[in-house]
């Protein structure tokens, strides 16, 4: 929003911003492209049941992607 870049995000999360015209949609090629995600998450503290249960469902499935 400040136009420093472009960046690819999931439209749900920026519908309120394309609407008020804070941001513009761009065209986008739908030939297949390659997205990195990231997690990032303390280690040493706490982690609810709920995040604990989403890593390890994360690392079963990243063992799947680099197969």
């Amino acid at each position: 929003m400040t136009g420093l870049g472009i960046a690819l995000l999931p439209l749900i999360t920026v519908q309120n911003e394309l609407r008020e015209g804070k941001m513009a949609r761009l065209a986008w090629d739908d030939s297949e492209q390659q997205v990195t995600t990231q997690i990032a998450y303390h280690t040493k503290k706490w982690k609810s049941p709920a995040l604990s249960e989403f890593l390890q469902i994360l690392e079963q499935h990243v063992a799947h992607w680099r197969e």
